[in-house]
């Protein structure tokens, strides 16, 4: 049987793939951009935030699919979908403990008040 692997649709920008094709290094797309943005000083501020906005979004994605494994922090680290560090996983794990126990109290505290 063949694996099946679902995903939410993959944000490809276009301006960095054509650069990519053409064979430079991250570091050259980063300074070729910096350089396109600071040569048009008022599309610069709606780029950074349309860049900001992406980077933002493709990490809450990741964040969406970890969730089940964060609810059982014994799960996460048996999952094999993601590549964490031990060390992520263990700090996650943990932010994620206090953060529930937090919203149980709070839960628990709006029902005796």
């Amino acid at each position: 049987m063949a694996a099946v692997f679902i995903s939410d649709p993959v944000n490809v920008d276009l301006y960095v793939y054509v650069l990519w094709l053409r064979g430079l290094s991250i570091f050259q797309i980063v300074k070729h951009q910096r350089s396109y943005l600071a040569s048009n000083p008022k599309s610069s501020e709606n780029k950074l935030l349309e860049l900001l906005a992406r980077d933002v979004s493709d990490k809450c994605q990741v964040l969406e699919l970890l969730e089940p494994y964060l609810k059982q922090p014994d799960m996460l680290v048996k999952q094999m979908n993601f590549q964490i560090e031990p060390e992520v996983q263990k700090y996650m794990s943990l932010i994620a403990a206090i953060y529930n126990d937090h919203v149980i109290i709070t839960c628990i505290y709006r029902k005796t008040a």
